[in-house]
């Protein structure tokens, strides 16, 4: 476990001091869905985070007061196109070697007319 503070920014512009990069890569845990291949694997920073491509339509809004994130992607499988919410904490760089720049989950409803009611849940991971 790792506990860091969070340093409160006066806007949203000040991300890429504080996080230590304008790119950062995008890791997600297995959805089970066949367009998982299409979610971004890399993004940039500017007054906020965008994917390098998204056909998912990945979206992903900060909170630069508490140092939060929340976001959105979208799994096709078909017939049925499931919005998967995500949230998690940023971490402000504490320099090499730990790359890690925000953690969060996202809960993956499930299939419509599926054997399980139950959601999955899985990691969005940030990096340098």
């Amino acid at each position: 476990m790792t506990l860091d503070p969070w340093v409160k920014l006066t806007s949203t512009s000040m991300l890429i001091p504080n996080l230590g990069s304008n790119v950062i890569f995008i890791r997600h845990g297995p959805t089970g869905s066949m367009s998982q291949g299409s979610l971004p694997t890399t993004g940039t920073i500017m007054t906020k985070i965008t994917p390098a491509f998204n056909t998912t339509k990945w979206t992903i809004s900060s909170n630069s007061t508490y140092g939060t994130f929340t976001g959105t992607f979208e799994l096709t499988d078909p017939p049925q196109k499931r919005t998967v919410p995500f949230s998690g904490v940023l971490r402000q760089s504490t320099g090499w070697p730990d790359d890690v720049i925000g953690d969060g989950h996202f809960l993956l409803p499930p299939l419509t007319g599926a054997p399980s009611t139950e959601k999955t849940s899985g990691e969005v991971l940030l990096t340098r």
